[in-house]
């Protein structure tokens, strides 16, 4: 995932993305200052199950889920092939929210971002 993903991903959820290197005396819409967040270390990373929810309810508010839900079935189709519909009932939500996986919240979140970029940013 990129910086300009986790970019999208959090002005998409609301929040302010703050500027590597930016000139002391530059302020945040949040009233921030930018100087004091060096390297990107406040803004979210989107690799834990607290950036996963905040990007999932967002989406349930702003009526972006079922599409994307949709979207994410035929992916899921292309990776789990075999005996497909059992498999899907039983593990479609925990594969899409990493229930079993959580190393890979990342890769989903970049899937989200790939998402919200190719709608225009909902």
């Amino acid at each position: 995932m990129t910086d300009d993903d986790r970019k999208i991903l959090t002005e998409y959820i609301g929040e302010c993305w703050h500027i590597d290197g930016a000139m002391s005396h530059e302020f945040c819409p949040c009233g921030v200052r930018h100087a004091f967040y060096i390297d990107g270390a406040m803004n979210r990373t989107f690799d834990t199950p607290d950036d996963l929810h905040a990007v999932y309810s967002k989406m349930c508010k702003k009526g972006g889920w079922a599409e994307f839900q949709n979207e994410m079935v035929y992916k899921f189709r292309e990776i789990e092939k075999d005996d497909y519909t059992r498999w899907f009932i039983a593990n479609f939500e925990k594969w899409l929210f990493c229930l079993n996986c959580p190393d890979e919240i990342l890769e989903r979140m970049k899937m989200v971002a790939e998402f919200i970029k190719g709608k225009g940013g909902l």
